[in-house]
């Protein structure tokens, strides 16, 4: 192109994973003496934004574990509606050691080297007691919805009903409110596009 006659400031180049490819790029156009301006954004998983869903999956994943709950009820990116219920559920989890999900035994053997049959026990169901257990089980509902949505306009949904009853309308850290409403609507351009497939 610049053989031909056009300027280096009139064309741009798209990289996809800039962060593995970006030495190299800036190697070749170096050799070719090639100005060179690199622009990039975020990921927007990397962005409090994007870590609220990631924390919401990994709640899910895990069997909503200790840890992961803790992770997700106290990061300072995202206010809660009611945060001390979410700080009471984990005092109470801690006192009470709701370390993780566990298999309940079944009559019926697993096979070697598979997960055991039956279903899970869920820790925080048998060591709550209410108003507590009440709140973690529709906090976990949502989760679960969230999670398990099978759907971009599905996800979509799951998302605004767990945040209308979960999170707080005010308090939010600048860049977490914006980097979040930046997921949504991409979330709602997503589920735009596979309506229309």
């Amino acid at each position: 192109l610049l053989d031909e006659g056009l300027g280096a400031e009139d064309i741009a180049i798209t990289v996809a994973g800039l962060d593995r490819y970006r030495p190299y790029v800036e190697r070749e156009a170096t050799l070719l003496s090639v100005p060179l301006s690199l622009r990039s954004g975020s990921s927007l998983d990397a962005t409090p934004g994007g870590r609220l869903f990631a924390a919401l999956r990994e709640a899910a994943a895990q069997d909503f574990s200790y840890d992961s709950l803790r992770d997700l009820l106290l990061s300072p990116a995202w206010p809660w509606r009611e945060p001390e219920l979410g700080r009471a559920l984990l005092a109470e989890g801690r006192r009470r050691h709701a370390v993780a999900s566990w298999p309940e035994r079944s009559a019926e053997r697993a096979p070697a080297g598979s997960r055991p049959v039956g279903r899970r026990a869920d820790a925080w169901e048998r060591s709550l007691s209410e108003p507590l257990r009440s709140w973690y089980r529709r906090l976990a509902a949502r989760i679960r919805a969230v999670a398990g949505a099978g759907s971009f306009a599905a996800l979509l949904k799951s998302y605004n009903a767990f945040a209308s009853e979960f999170l707080a309308a005010e308090g939010w850290d600048e860049s977490a409110d914006l980097t979040l409403a930046r997921c949504v609507v991409e979330l709602q351009g997503l589920a735009r596009a596979e309506a229309e497939t």
